[in-house]
């Protein structure tokens, strides 16, 4: 007999925008420990760090089943890692980035693992270098239980979300035709393992192939190694004179300009061209928002390139971190 918990997930962009039930078994849970006690090479000399809230219950069950130590904690306590000796140091990237301020080290962590959203590369770079380890995450969704894929702790891949954990499966397809893309080519992030979920409760289950393939809903590549470099959420990506444009990739030119601190980019209708880049970014006092926007589209192709920056004090954010792109949307269109 299967027992069963459930999870909450957003709606793919195919459906109808109501959230889904997440029906996962006994075998999902367990089998996901398994994995990620292997991919992140968890053992009982282990002392993991938990910055997460306990309802991510992933890192709970894998040091149960590594008997590891375990530090829970609701705040970036580097003081407190290092009280404890840990080695593995979980947490979501707005408390990893505030440790790039912390006065002290942990001499005994071995890697930060970040993970509920992307931790940006310029942020990862800096905290792997404060703290002379490496700063890696993985990947998955609630529908996997939740992990698909590992950043290892030994070879890390900057920009890379890891490879397939065991016994897990991933392809690339076209958007539209739903066919196996070339490695390199961007594409829908499809998986298939023994952690997903069974199906959706009381929902339509189109996600779902008749082979077992799940569409996650993200875009991403392949390269030739396995490792999958995601590119961005379905729903975000557009299309801008019939070329394909991803918001994090225009974000990620932006931040490398030297005034900007922070920032988000989303599309906005437009009758020519389909859908057009517009940014809201948090810049330094004295900096002019249109001669950023000429400075970073020097750089980009016509069809990436902004026609707007604006201004503001903060970009909204959940409490996890994430960027509510569609609300951003809303307000600019």
């Amino acid at each position: 007999t299967e027992i069963y918990t459930l999870s909450l997930h957003d709606a793919l962009p195919i459906s109808t925008g109501t959230q889904k039930a997440v029906p996962l078994t006994h075998r999902n849970l367990t089998t996901n420990t398994a994995q990620t006690v292997h991919a992140q090479g968890l053992t009982s000399t282990s002392v993991l760090f938990n910055g997460f809230p306990t309802y991510h219950t992933m890192h709970l069950n894998a040091a149960v089943l590594a008997g590891a130590e375990q530090v829970l904690s609701t705040t970036a306590g580097i003081e407190l890692a290092a009280r404890h000796g840990v080695t593995h140091y979980y947490s979501l990237p707005m408390r990893l980035a505030a440790l790039l301020d912390a006065p002290t080290t942990a001499p005994t962590i071995l890697a930060f693992l970040s993970g509920g959203s992307a931790l940006p590369a310029g942020k990862a770079a800096q905290l792997s270098e404060r703290f002379g380890v490496p700063v890696v995450q993985g990947y998955g969704c609630a529908e996997a239980s939740p992990l698909t894929h590992f950043n290892r702790i030994d070879d890390p891949r900057p920009g890379s979300c890891g490879q397939p954990v065991a016994g897990t499966e991933c392809r690339i397809v076209d958007i539209e035709t739903r066919a196996v893309v070339p490695t390199g080519t961007k594409g829908e992030v499809q998986v298939r393992g023994p952690q997903l979920t069974p199906g959706y409760l009381n929902h339509d289950n189109t996600a779902f192939d008749a082979d077992g393939w799940f569409r996650t809903g993200d875009v991403g590549r392949m390269a030739d190694d396995g490792h999958l470099y995601l590119v961005d959420r379905l729903r975000d990506v557009f299309k801008c004179d019939n070329f394909l444009v991803a918001p994090t990739e225009i974000e990620a030119a932006l931040r490398r300009h030297p005034a900007v601190a922070d920032c988000v980019v989303v599309d906005v209708p437009d009758p020519v061209s389909g859908a057009v880049a517009h940014a809201l970014a948090v810049l330094t006092d004295s900096a002019d928002p249109e001669a950023v926007r000429r400075a970073v589209n020097a750089n980009l192709p016509s069809f990436m390139r902004l026609v707007r920056v604006r201004p503001v004090a903060a970009i909204p954010r959940t409490r996890h971190g994430k960027v509510q792109r569609r609300e951003i949307r809303a307000t600019l269109s």
